[in-house]
C-alpha cells in the first residue's frame, strides 16, 4: 500500500482512479476483495504561455512567462501561437454549442478555431471530446472567412462560398474527431456581419450590392441563398458598408450605404414580406446600431452634419395623440409654457425647419444665430429638418383571358386607400395632380389647433390617362402621421 498527500496549486485539476484486475479473495479470507488501483492525473503535462523577446540561436530563445509553466528547463514540446501580430488575428467570432469559435487570420484565412466546452479561454487541442478544436475548410479556392453565425449548425460565410459546420449526426455534439463541413452555396460574402432573423440568416454578397438569405429548404435537404434585392437592386447601388438588425416592432435590416444614406429591408419571411425602403438625410450617415429596449428597439445613428458628428436616435412610431407626433429629421421636442422662441440649435444653423406646435403645423422657419421664432406660442413644440415619405407600389400586370396586359394600354378607374391614425398625405396616378388624402385643415386655419387623427377609407375616381404602365404614388410632406393599411386599384384594360 502507498500513502501520499500534498496540496494542489492549480484550480480545477482533474484526477482519475482506475480499478483493474478485480478478483474475489479465497473463501477463507471472508468478504475481502482484491484489485489494482491506479491513481493518475490525466493532465500530467502542464502547459503555459511564453512571450519570446529574443531569439539567440536555432535552439535557444529568451522570453517572459505569461502563463505558469510546469518547470523551467529545456523542452522540445512547444508550438507557436496561432494568432499574433505576425500571423494575424481572427476576423470573426461566434458561439456554438457552448464553445467560442474564431475564424480566419491572414496566415490561415479559412481555418476555424473552437474553445474547450464551457471554457472560452482554453483552446488547447487534444483527443478529448470537450477539448479545443481546429478545422480548415477543404476548398479548391482560397476562401477567406468573412463571418460566422450560430444556428442549428455553425454557418460560415467566405469570400467565395457559404459553408456549414456541425457534428456528423444532428443528435451529437461537435468534437475534434466528429465533425462535418459542407459547402452549401457559392455566392461569396462581403466582409460584413451576417444577421440572424428568425430561422434564416441575411448576409451581404461579395461586391456589397446584394443581400441574400441563407435558409434551409426541405425539398433539397440543404441550404440555399436567394437574392433579396432582385426586385429593388437600385436601392443598394452605391454598396453596403454596414448592417444592423432591428427586431421590434418589425424585423428590419438597416444598411449604411457608401454614399452616406440608409437603405432598409423590412423582412417577415413567415408573412412573405420583403420590402425595401431608402432614407436620405441632410448629412452623411457614418454608422448605425440597434439597442434592444422595451416594446421597440432603439436605433442610433452617427451622422456628419455641417462638419460635426452627431449621435441621433430614431423616435418610436408609437405616440399618444397628435401632439406627441415626431416626423422630422435631426429633430427635438421642447415643452414648457407659452413657448415663442427656441434657441441652442447651432448645429442646424442656416437650415429650414418644419414645426409641429401643440399638434398643429406652423410655417417653416430658418435657423438664424442658433434660434427660431414661432408664429404662435405653444406648450409642446417638435422641430427638425423636413423629409418627404413616398410610397410607390410596383406596376400591376394582369393575366387576361386572351393574353397578358403588359402590352396593352391601361388606366386606373378607381383607387381606394385605407388609412389609420393619419392626417394629411397626398396621392396621384402617373403625372396627374396631387390630391389630398385626409384633410389637415381646421376651422379658420387656426395654427394653434391640432387636427385629430382619423381611420378612414378614401375613394378617388378616374383621374389618370391611358398608359402601358400606370402607377400610383403616395407622399407625406408634413410632419404628420400617414399610415397606409392597404390600397385597392381598379384597372381598365384596353382590348386588342
Amino acid at each position: 500500500n502507498i500513502t501520499t498527500s500534498g496540496e494542489e496549486e492549480e484550480k480545477n485539476v482533474l484526477y482519475r482512479i482506475v480499478l483493474e484486475n478485480y478478483i474475489q479473495a479465497p473463501e477463507e479470507q471472508g468478504t475481502l476483495r482484491c484489485c489494482r488501483v491506479l491513481f493518475t492525473n490525466p493532465d500530467f503535462v502542464t502547459t503555459g504561455v511564453v512571450k519570446i523577446t529574443k531569439v539567440e540561436s536555432n535552439v535557444k530563445a529568451l522570453g517572459t512567462v505569461i502563463s505558469k509553466l510546469g518547470e523551467l528547463r529545456e523542452t522540445r514540446e512547444w508550438n507557436e501561437g496561432a494568432w499574433s501580430s505576425r500571423r494575424g488575428f481572427p476576423r470573426t467570432v461566434a458561439y456554438y454549442e457552448e464553445r467560442m469559435m474564431f475564424g480566419g487570420t491572414s496566415y490561415k484565412p479559412q481555418t476555424v478555431w473552437g474553445s474547450r466546452t464551457n471554457d472560452w479561454d482554453n483552446f488547447l487541442l487534444s483527443s478529448k471530446d470537450d477539448s479545443g478544436l481546429e478545422y480548415t475548410l477543404a476548398s479548391d479556392t482560397v476562401n477567406t472567412i468573412c463571418w460566422m453565425c450560430q444556428h442549428n449548425v455553425l454557418i460560415i460565410g467566405t469570400m467565395d462560398s457559404e459553408w456549414t459546420l456541425s457534428a456528423s449526426d444532428a443528435s451529437k455534439a461537435l468534437t475534434p474527431s466528429d465533425f462535418r463541413i459542407r459547402r452549401q452555396s457559392v455566392y461569396g460574402s462581403q466582409g460584413r456581419s451576417a444577421q440572424m432573423v428568425g430561422d434564416t440568416v441575411l448576409f451581404v454578397q461579395r461586391g456589397g450590392r446584394k443581400v441574400r438569405e441563407f435558409v434551409f429548404q426541405w425539398e433539397k435537404d440543404g441550404y440555399s441563398s436567394p437574392d433579396m434585392t432582385v426586385l429593388a437592386d437600385h436601392i443598394t447601388l452605391t454598396g453596403i458598408r454596414e448592417t444592423t438588425l432591428q427586431q421590434l416592432p418589425d424585423s428590419i435590416l438597416w444598411c449604411v450605404l457608401n454614399d452616406g444614406t440608409l437603405a432598409a429591408l423590412t423582412y417577415e419571411r413567415d408573412q412573405q414580406v420583403v420590402g425595401w425602403h431608402k432614407h436620405v438625410t441632410d448629412g452623411k450617415v457614418i454608422s448605425c446600431c440597434v439597442v434592444p429596449s422595451g416594446e421597440a428597439d432603439t436605433i442610433y445613428l452617427a451622422v456628419e452634419r455641417n462638419g460635426k458628428i452627431l449621435l441621433e436616435k430614431f423616435m418610436p412610431r408609437k405616440y399618444d395623440g397628435i401632439k406627441d407626433a415626431f416626423y422630422v429629421d435631426c429633430g427635438s421636442t421642447v415643452t414648457g409654457k407659452n413657448i415663442t422662441q427656441i434657441s441652442g440649435i447651432d448645429h442646424l444653423e442656416g437650415k429650414t425647419l418644419q414645426i409641429l406646435a401643440d399638434g398643429a403645423v406652423q410655417a417653416p422657419k430658418t435657423v438664424v444665430d442658433g434660434s427660431i421664432t414661432l408664429d404662435e406660442e405653444a406648450d409642446t413644440v417638435t422641430f427638425g429638418l423636413p423629409f418627404e415619405s413616398v410610397l410607390s407600389p410596383m406596376p400591376i400586370e394582369l393575366e387576361m383571358q386572351n393574353g397578358h396586359s403588359v402590352l396593352r394600354h391601361k388606366c386606373i378607374g378607381e383607387l381606394r386607400i385605407r388609412t389609420y391614425d393619419s392626417v394629411g398625405g397626398e396621392v396621384r396616378c402617373g403625372k396627374d395632380v396631387w390630391q389630398q388624402i385626409i384633410s389637415r385643415d381646421v376651422l379658420a386655419d387656426n395654427m394653434d389647433t391640432a387636427v385629430p387623427c382619423r381611420d378612414d377609407v378614401t375613394v378617388f375616381n378616374v383621374f389618370s390617362g391611358k398608359d402601358y404602365t400606370p402607377f400610383v404614388e403616395i407622399r407625406q410632406s408634413d410632419p404628420l402621421p400617414l399610415n397606409i393599411n392597404n390600397m385597392v386599384i381598379t384597372y381598365d384594360v384596353q382590348e386588342h
